[in-house]
C-alpha cells in the first residue's frame, strides 16, 4: 500500500486481489470501474504499477458504486421481529394444508362425479359419442 501526499491510499494488483479475494484478470476488468493510476519507473518488473484507490476497492466490496455516499442512520433497514412464533406458525400451517386437503378431495369428488356422468351419457349412446379430455400440459414446458 502506498499512501499519496493527500493522504490517500492506493493498492497494487496483489493487494486488490486480496481484498476482494478475486484472480488478477478479474482485477484488471474491474479497472474501469475503480480510480486506478499507473505509476512508471516503480519498482515494479517492467517498471510500471498499477495502483487502485483503496476507498474505491472498499465501496466495490461492499457493493457500491463509487463515489455513492453511504446510507445515513435513517435509511438504514431494521430487522422486523416475526409476527407469530415458530409454534404458531406451524399451527397455522397445518390448518392451510388441511383446508388444501380439503379442496383435492372436493376437486376429485367432482371429478369422478363428471366420470361417472360421462360413461352414463356414453352407454345410453351405445359408445358413438366420444370424447376426448385432453391432458393437463404445463404451461411452463
Amino acid at each position: 500500500m502506498r499512501v499519496d501526499a493527500d493522504g490517500h491510499r492506493w493498492l497494487g494488483y496483489d493487494e486488490v486481489q486480496d481484498v476482494l479475494g478475486i484472480s488478477r484478470e478479474r482485477v484488471r476488468q474491474l479497472k474501469s470501474k475503480l480510480r486506478h493510476q499507473l505509476l512508471i519507473a516503480s519498482d515494479a518488473p517492467g517498471g510500471r504499477e498499477m495502483l487502485f484507490l483503496l476507498d474505491d476497492v472498499l465501496a466495490f466490496k461492499t457493493n457500491r458504486k463509487p463515489g455513492r455516499p453511504k446510507n445515513s442512520e435513517k435509511e438504514k433497514a431494521e430487522l422486523v421481529p416475526p409476527t407469530e412464533t415458530g409454534e404458531e406458525q406451524a399451527k397455522r400451517m397445518e390448518v392451510e394444508i388441511k383446508l388444501l386437503r380439503e379442496r383435492v378431495g372436493a376437486l376429485s369428488a367432482a371429478f369422478d362425479e363428471l366420470s361417472t356422468r360421462l360413461a352414463v351419457i356414453e352407454a345410453r349412446t351405445e359408445g358413438a359419442l366420444v370424447v376426448r379430455i385432453p391432458r393437463w400440459k404445463d404451461p411452463l414446458s
